[in-house]
């Protein structure tokens, strides 16, 4: 299997790619790409939160018992003083944080119900759902996260797989086949479970008619412009770049150029 460095720099780098592409696209707003990044790349990680003693799975216990921690908290914000408001804080953080934790790994298995693509399902559902409920996004952008999220598992699963392969001693390891899979028959328990928690995180959610619908508009309409989001038209890579290095140059080699041009436009002198 990958390791966890692999992993990050792997979906981090596929990720901002795809981000990128989505704003070049009109798809999100310039200020949602980091966002996408991040989901994206924690998506990477997130399969192997079944691991007992893994980076993804402290992370998430820790971002998971922090929100819901002044989730409950604010729940309270009219009825009790501060110290009793940081009491109940600090109580739902630790039962978070170590409780919930100790019962998550004790009924988990690494690489089995969470190390598939219906995991990878529910947690993109997850993701529409807080995003639409929690945080009052707009159904089409909470899809667009939500798909990070899966984007950024799958890709987890596949670098799994890959490195099942051991193509200099050309063999198969014997792990082939445990990450990337529908579902998890060996641990059938666990994978019903998932899959009902997986009608119920739906049952909150719109079905993304509207996302189909605005983001094929979107792609349709910068189709029809004819507006190079993807690749430069007819070749012509980075045509501009020599008028800008040799308008930098200038106006860096001319003092005074850089002063009138201050003087035309204060607020950017760049333009």
């Amino acid at each position: 299997m990958a390791n966890f460095k692999t992993h990050f720099f792997v979906a981090s780098g596929i990720s901002g790619v795809a981000a990128i592409a989505c704003m070049k696209a009109g798809i999100v707003q310039a200020g949602e790409t980091p966002v996408l990044l991040g989901l994206g790349t924690f998506g990477g990680l997130l399969p192997d939160i079944d691991s007992d003693h893994s980076v993804p799975i402290k992370i998430s216990f820790n971002l998971l018992a922090f929100a819901l921690a002044f989730l409950v908290m604010f729940m309270f914000v009219g009825r009790y003083t501060v110290l009793e408001l940081a009491a109940v804080w600090l109580g739902v953080f630790l039962a978070v944080r170590y409780l919930v934790l100790e019962l998550f790994i004790s009924f988990t298995t690494h690489r089995g119900a969470i190390h598939s693509l219906l995991a990878a399902v529910f947690f993109s559902l997850c993701t529409v759902s807080l995003s639409h409920h929690l945080f009052a996004k707009p159904y089409p952008i909470s899809w667009i996260y939500g798909a990070f999220i899966g984007f950024g598992f799958v890709i987890h699963l596949l670098l799994d797989e890959l490195f099942s392969v051991d193509l200099l001693n050309r063999r198969i390891k014997s792990s082939f086949g445990s990450a990337l899979k529908i579902a998890s028959l060996k641990y059938w328990r666990a994978t019903v479970l998932l899959l009902l928690a997986t009608g119920v995180v739906y049952s909150t959610v719109n079905y993304p008619s509207g996302f189909y619908t605005e983001l094929w508009s979107k792609l349709e309409a910068h189709y029809t412009s004819r507006a190079p989001w993807l690749m430069p038209a007819n070749g012509q890579w980075f045509k501009d770049l020599p008028n800008i290095l040799t308008r930098s140059f200038c106006l860096a080699s001319d003092p005074q150029a850089v002063v009138a041009k201050k003087r035309l436009n204060p607020i950017n002198p760049a333009l």
